[in-house]
């Protein structure tokens, strides 16, 4: 893998994710950063269809999403009048990232693997 091949983009809130991943594609960036919160992507927009439009714009592109949260989660580390809602806040950045929590835990459990056959765990 060459170092353009590994280098990603933060795209924020500039695109929504379905163009954002077009924009990648047809300049060949693999790896985005996107922020799900508001315009032009709010986190109440993504049902199963929009979802697996996505999923399946990234199969068809090789680009691969990075999702972003807001700063405000690192408050709820030390706020505990904001802890239950970034608890909530997480929740559904990890549903839209992987579809289930069962699914977020096996993706972990991979990644752990692949680490320890690494050397790096």
């Amino acid at each position: 893998m060459t170092l353009k091949d590994r280098i990603g983009v933060d795209v924020g809130r500039k695109l929504p994710v379905e163009d954002a991943i077009r924009w990648a594609a047809g300049r060949d960036v693999r790896y985005i950063d996107l922020q799900l919160d508001i315009e032009p992507n709010p986190i109440e927009s993504f049902d199963d269809a929009r979802c697996e439009h996505i999923a399946a714009l990234c199969a068809d592109s090789g680009v691969h999403l990075g999702l972003h949260t807001l700063s405000a989660v690192n408050i709820a580390e030390v706020s505990p009048l904001l802890r239950d809602a970034a608890d909530r806040y997480l929740e559904a950045y990890i549903m839209n990232a992987f579809g289930s929590l069962d699914d977020r835990d096996r993706a972990r459990d991979y990644l752990v693997e692949r680490a320890a056959e690494a050397g790096v765990y």
